[in-house]
């Protein structure tokens, strides 16, 4: 994974094209940082992006501390909505 720098001017206004995600919590252990949290809960840091536009409260955040909660996109449906042409989805 790539080393994230999660400064605003880094950040587009919305994540994946303005689609909004159905989200669930996620309560931080010492030493996550955002990309590993991608990796963790989202199966890959290509998410980190996503990740911290759903967060942008813990934006000054790049290692957490253990009790932080996050809420974390439910992708997987929206990616295999993206996987389909526009007449399907």
């Amino acid at each position: 994974c790539r080393v994230w720098n999660p400064s605003p001017k880094n950040l587009p206004l919305t994540s994946m094209k303005g689609r909004v995600f159905p989200m669930h919590n996620y309560k931080t252990i010492s030493g996550d940082t955002w990309d590993l949290i991608a990796f963790k809960q989202l199966g890959s840091c290509n998410y980190t992006e996503v990740l911290i536009n759903a967060n942008r409260n813990h934006i000054d955040k790049f290692i957490f501390p253990a009790g932080v909660e996050l809420l974390i996109p439910d992708i997987e449906n929206e990616q295999k909505k993206l996987s389909l042409p526009p007449w399907r989805a």
